[in-house]
């Protein structure tokens, strides 16, 4: 497999090999959480512009790809306001649901996928590409029934495969046009490990 590093971050390359090597019985879904950036006007190594940014990462959308590998999007939207840090001012979110961890460095193999990323890779300014897993839903710690967040339902991290971490976010995921089929009132509890982030 042979990939070419973005010019838009610094990908962690440890992390992105125990992905690609995961043994399939310990493999499974991953989450990935985009944050994005973008350029004003697109940069292509070829000089050629004259469109944003974002209408070029548009360019880049590869849904018929994530389709064509059992990925979906989970959650996409605009930042209407950052309410904590103001740097770098991220433009957009999405959170895409791979079925397995293997499946998105796969991805970035293909021939279809790395013609795109010509788009991705003019129109970002920078952008945090973090590897995440759901935790289940908040707890009552209050509550005597509570029990650790770790559960049956967990998608299994083998010794091989990238460790869980404690440290999460939340997000309120409420869909947006391409992702029909999941409830708007869904929400993704993510431990967060960073796969790119701009140097």
């Amino acid at each position: 497999m042979t990939t070419t590093a973005p010019g838009y971050g610094q990908v962690d390359r440890d992390y992105a090999m125990r992905m690609a090597t995961c043994p399939p019985e310990e493999d499974g879904p991953v989450w990935m959480v985009n944050l994005m950036h973008y350029r004003g006007e697109a940069v292509y190594a070829d000089g050629k512009s004259g469109i944003s940014g974002r209408e070029a990462d548009e360019r880049y959308a590869p849904l018929d790809i994530l389709s064509d590998l059992g990925a979906e999007v989970a959650f996409m939207g605009e930042v209407e306001q950052q309410i904590l840090g103001d740097a770098p001012r991220w433009d957009q979110v999405a959170v895409v649901r791979y079925p397995t961890r293997r499946s998105f460095i796969e991805m970035q193999a293909r021939p279809d996928f790395q013609e795109r990323h010509v788009h991705k890779e003019a129109g970002m300014a920078q952008t945090i590409v973090a590897g995440c897993l759901p935790l289940g839903p908040p707890r009552d710690l209050s509550s005597a029934q509570a029990t650790d967040s770790t559960d049956a339902t967990e998608p299994a991290w083998g010794s091989s495969c990238p460790s869980r971490s404690r440290s999460s976010v939340v997000f309120p995921a409420p869909l947006g046009p391409m992702s029909p089929r999941r409830s708007p009132r869904l929400t993704v509890i993510v431990k967060s490990r960073t796969i790119g982030r701009s140097s």
